[in-house]
């Protein structure tokens, strides 16, 4: 019988290497859920790398990104996924923010969880030079306040 040895280098759309040793179960999920078909293929999925999210974790900041695209702000998809790559820390945050509030404790630790976040993130924002990111940022933190129920848990 045949056998085939692949020895692949991979890199990220920034040219830089990704490395799949610490977080190699992530890129797998992600690549895995791209070629069944569960997810689209584009920039959101590099927060399995960069931001250390499940694929099903990033669905739902790329769920909050198309509705950003739909109440017609400018940046397109593949801006929005960059910022929330570029900032890595925030993008963690802002999910762990969605399952503070909406997830299944919000109505007891969430509470206070979500509170310290909130100030997380906006401590964070400070930090970020760029205004295009930050106004996306701040329309996200924005969105996941403004949710009041999900179906997602």
């Amino acid at each position: 019988s045949m056998v085939f040895i692949h020895d692949m280098e991979l890199e990220n759309s920034y040219g830089k290497p990704i490395d799949l040793s610490g977080g190699g179960g992530l890129f797998e999920d992600a690549f895995l859920s791209v070629w069944r078909g569960d997810v689209d293929n584009d920039g959101y999925n590099g927060l399995a790398q960069t931001a250390g999210l499940w694929s099903g974790e990033i669905t739902i900041l790329r769920a909050y990104g198309r509705y950003l695209q739909q109440a017609g702000i400018p940046q397109s998809q593949d801006f929005i996924a960059a910022a929330l790559n570029r900032y890595p820390d925030i993008a963690r945050g802002l999910h762990a923010l969605f399952v503070a509030r909406l997830g299944p404790a919000a109505d007891t630790e969430g509470v206070v969880a979500a509170k310290h976040l909130k100030a997380k993130i906006k401590d964070a924002l400070e930090e970020v030079p760029n205004i295009d990111d930050d106004t996306i940022i701040r329309r996200y933190l924005n969105l996941i306040e403004a949710s009041l129920r999900t179906n997602h848990f």
